[in-house]
This record gives C-alpha cells, structure tokens and sequence, in this order.
C-alpha cells in the first residue's frame, strides 16, 4: 500500500467525519441554539467539506497530477475565513493585550507563504491562502491571550515549534539532498510534539470536565497546528498531518456545542 493510497483513505474518511459534524451542527442550530459561533462554525465544516470533495475527486481521477488552482482553495480560504469570525464572535470584550502575539503569528504566516512560493511558484494562489490563514492566526491567539488558555510555557513551546519548523523547512531549500530528508524529521518532530501535546492536555480537561470555554480554543489550536503542517510537508509526513487535521473537526464541534448548549 502506497503512502498515496493511504492519504486518500485518509481524505476519504475525512469526507464523512466533515459529512457527519456538518449535518449534527445544522441540527443544532435548528434545535438548539443559533449564536453567531455556531453558524460561523457550520459554515466553516460546509465550506471544508465541499473542498474535500472536490480534492479527493481530483485526487482518484488524476492521482499522479498536482492539483492546479481550482475551486477548492477558494473554499478553504472561506473556511480559514468563517473560522476566524466564528472565535471572534465568542471572543467578548476583553483588556488583556495581544498585539505582540497577533505580530508573531503574522510573522509565522508570512514566512511560511515565502515557503510556499518558493516550493511551487504559485503567487497569487499562495499570497492569498497567506492572507486568509493569516487572519485566522491574529484570531487564534487573540482569544487565546484573552481567555488565558495558555501559560508561558505552552506560549514559549508553541512559538518554538513553528518557528523552528519554519527556519529548518527554510534551511532545506540550500542543502544537499540526503540533508533534507535529516531536516524533515527534525522540524516536524518538533511541531508534531507539540500538536500531541495539546491532544493530551484536551483529553486531561476533559476527564477533568474543567475549563470548558478554553478546551474549545486547544481544539482550534491543536487543528492551526496541523493545517500548518500540512502546509509545509508532503508524502508520509502529510499524511500524518492530514490524520491530526481529520481528529480535530470532531473535536472543535463537541466544545463549540458543550459552550453554546442551552441550560
């Protein structure tokens, strides 16, 4: 079995999770409550869905192509786009300052869009995609600074691992070939470390049934992470990446409707 052929399971079983958490968040809104969160939130899944589909259609019926611009990266642009909005929206009114965290996040999107333009050359698709994940970045931290979901520490650990994945991903553009492969394990060991570390501390507040508000933001984290990785990475390391980002949509939808469940 190919590392291809799995990724394709992989997006296929993504289908129907992104299938399953769009139809049950609907139900909610229809049933139970119609915040503006929860109707960002299941335009967000409605738009990640129809990219899928139309990715793994392309992926089946030419698999040996690369993918050219198309309608898919529009909806994920919407996505990353209704996802921002959907935190802002739940964000409140707050005093705790975020403008230094908001600049670094923009840094990390910024460098990563040079990443991507040197990998493929696509400018105007690749700037765009920037512009959007940037948005959703400013977003995430601002109500994770606000809500204080994290600690110097997990600051400092995350900070680390993007930014190291990032500066070993830039390295490995001027490095022998038998190199690169070193420098792949060593900067996604880094960030997926970190990814598995909000995994767990997301499975800790639940069995401790505690900080309900600020597990939705891990979940958020916990799936900017792994869409970051999917980014930078190809092959088994994508799919890896790809099998984080297929956990936490069913993640993200059970802590935005435990926040928003009418009394």
């Amino acid at each position: 079995m190919t590392v291809n052929t799995i990724t394709v399971g992989v997006a296929i079983l993504q289908f129907a999770v992104l299938l399953v958490v769009c139809a049950l968040s609907i139900r909610f809104i229809l049933y139970k409550c119609r915040s503006l969160q929860v109707v960002f939130f299941t335009f967000a899944i409605a738009s990640a869905l129809l990219s899928n589909i139309y990715w793994v259609t392309y992926d089946i019926l030419i698999p040996d192509k690369r993918m050219p611009f198309a309608a898919n990266e529009i909806a994920e642009w919407a996505t990353l786009l209704l996802y921002g909005s959907s935190l802002m929206s739940a964000s409140g009114i707050r005093t705790a300052s975020a403008k230094l965290h908001m600049f670094l996040s923009a840094l990390l999107v910024a460098a990563n869009t040079v990443l991507w333009i040197a990998w493929s050359g696509e400018w105007i698709q690749d700037i765009l995609t920037g512009l959007s994940m940037g948005y959703f970045f400013c977003c995430l931290v601002y109500v994770l600074k606000q809500t204080e979901a994290l600690n110097r520490a997990e600051w400092t650990l995350t900070a680390f691992a993007c930014f190291g994945a990032t500066a070993v991903q830039a390295v490995s553009f001027f490095v022998p070939g038998e190199t690169v492969a070193v420098l792949d394990i060593i900067s996604f060991s880094l960030i997926f470390s970190c990814i598995l570390y909000f995994f767990i501390r997301m499975v800790a507040m639940y069995i401790r049934k505690a900080e309900q508000d600020r597990r939705h933001y891990i979940s958020f984290l916990a799936y900017s992470l792994s869409q970051l990785t999917m980014y930078m990475s190809s092959d088994s390391f994508y799919t890896i990446a790809l099998i984080s980002f297929t956990l936490c949509f069913p993640l993200m939808f059970y802590t935005i409707i435990k926040e928003n469940e009418p009394a």
